[in-house]
């Protein structure tokens, strides 16, 4: 999972629907996919892992992200939790949060579209993609595809692309 920012803004301008419609898409659909993936390949005796794509966001507040900041964090605590439940599996299945880091996307596009009103940080974001930070997503890619070959990884454990860059 990825997820989305929208709708950007202080909490109290937030409308249930957007508000329904952000949970869904950034909390409620990564847990009903593991928990999918977990019910399909439970009793496989193979090597399984799941990865929940988190963000910085998890374990900080940005004024203007609440929804994002707790769904991720919600996201991350689940899969410590399911982790936990995992490893008392037969055959466990191996649970891990991944931070990507900053990533060259559409989402950071939206980020420098945004109002400093809705977004205090904005400016930050803006220097962030002038200063070269932003890392293409294949290379970003690429170093999740090696992390998930590191067996050293345990089941809950919050893993960094920067260890796995090449």
């Amino acid at each position: 999972n990825a997820g989305g920012l929208a709708p950007i803004g202080p909490t109290a301008r937030k409308r249930p629907g957007e508000v329904i419609a952000n949970i869904d898409t950034n909390f409620a659909s990564p847990i009903l996919l593991m928990a999918a993936a977990g019910a399909a390949f439970q009793d496989h005796a193979c090597r399984k892992t799941v990865l929940n794509i988190s963000s910085g966001a998890a374990q900080r507040s940005l004024p203007g992200w609440s929804l994002y900041c707790g769904a991720k964090a919600g996201d991350e605590h689940f899969v410590r939790t399911l982790a936990t439940e995992q490893a008392a599996q037969p055959h466990p299945l191996r649970a891990i949060n991944v931070n990507p880091g900053l990533l060259d996307t559409e989402m950071q596009a939206a980020i420098r579209a945004s109002s400093a009103e809705d977004f205090p940080a904005v400016g930050l974001a803006g220097q962030r993609k002038a200063d070269g930070e932003l890392r293409a997503p294949k290379r970003v890619a690429e170093a999740i595809a090696r992390m998930v070959d590191d067996e050293r990884l345990e089941g809950g454990a919050r893993a960094s692309t920067d260890d796995y860059l090449g």
